[in-house]
């Protein structure tokens, strides 16, 4: 900001420092003509001719302009590196429970290939939960909607820019003896 000594004497009398006007008048954009004639001693028209012929008025709405730009650089930056943080999280996240779910499948599968060696069916309790199931599928669509986020995806599969209200049913078209085999199944596993 400009000094606020703004008078220089000279041979006893007073020199305007309009270059310090101008700047006073360029950085602080409420300040008006008539602010800046108070300010530096002079005259509203002295400071008008000024103004005009220096081209104040443009000058300050260069500035306004220049600065809004950096600011919009900069948030646009900011938000750049916060995306690719959270994409990088969330990405994380999704290997880590692919290779737990890896884990399960090896799990179950040498359980399946010891119990058919001991020639026996496996037991419910030998499997994974399924809470444990639900919390894990949970995780993973929590953090592949963040990543959808994050990539300024949609984090629904319908057509529409809404949720459906109503949840899909993804025994939806199934024959009824299957759907009883799937319920007994079920009923098992949990038992």
């Amino acid at each position: 900001m400009a000094s606020l000594n703004l008078l220089t004497v000279q041979d006893h009398r007073y020199k305007v420092d309009w270059l310090g006007a101008k700047f006073t008048y360029l950085e602080n954009p409420n300040f008006s003509y008539t602010d800046i004639a108070r300010m530096f001693g002079v005259s509203l028209k002295q400071v008008k001719r000024h103004g005009s012929n220096e081209e104040w008025v443009e000058g300050r709405q260069q500035v306004a302009d220049l600065a809004e730009q950096r600011i919009t650089e900069t948030l646009a930056d900011k938000r750049l590196k916060a995306i690719e943080r959270h994409r990088v999280i969330y990405s994380q996240v999704i290997d880590v429970l692919g290779y737990q779910l890896k884990v399960i499948n090896r799990d179950t599968r040498q359980k399946e290939l010891k119990a058919t060696i001991e020639g026996r069916e496996l037991r419910p309790r030998e499997l994974y939960s399924p809470k444990q199931f639900y919390a894990l599928t949970k995780a993973l669509k929590l953090a592949t909607d963040g990543e959808r986020l994050a990539w300024g995806l949609p984090t629904t599969i319908s057509g529409s820019s809404q949720a459906s209200a109503t949840p899909i049913n993804p025994y939806a078209g199934w024959p009824k003896e299957d759907l009883v085999a799937e319920i007994e199944r079920l009923k098992a596993l949990v038992s």
